[in-house]
């Protein structure tokens, strides 16, 4: 999601960032009492209700209420070394 920052490293790979994956988590049910995003939710900037892409109403993984952990499997940089395709 969001494949957005990336650069060039001075030993000659390349790094790509996934960010704003924030903005995809959000949750269906706010009439749940005491239901609050935890620490890192709320670190993240996950919604406290619906997001305006929607995806939580598309797939569970998008509710931080049905998945309170989905979202720590995003974030990620990657380096690539492009002499090296293995």
């Amino acid at each position: 999601l969001n494949n957005c920052g990336n650069g060039f490293t001075p030993w000659g790979t390349y790094l790509t960032c996934e960010e704003n994956f924030n903005q995809y988590f959000g949750t269906t049910n706010t009439a749940v009492p005491g239901m609050t995003r935890n620490a890192n939710q709320l670190r993240y900037g996950l919604a406290g209700a619906g997001t305006s892409r929607k995806y939580e109403q598309y797939h569970d993984r998008f509710d931080w209420q049905k998945e309170p952990n989905e979202a720590n499997r995003f974030g990620w940089i990657v380096e690539i070394d492009p002499f090296d395709p293995a």
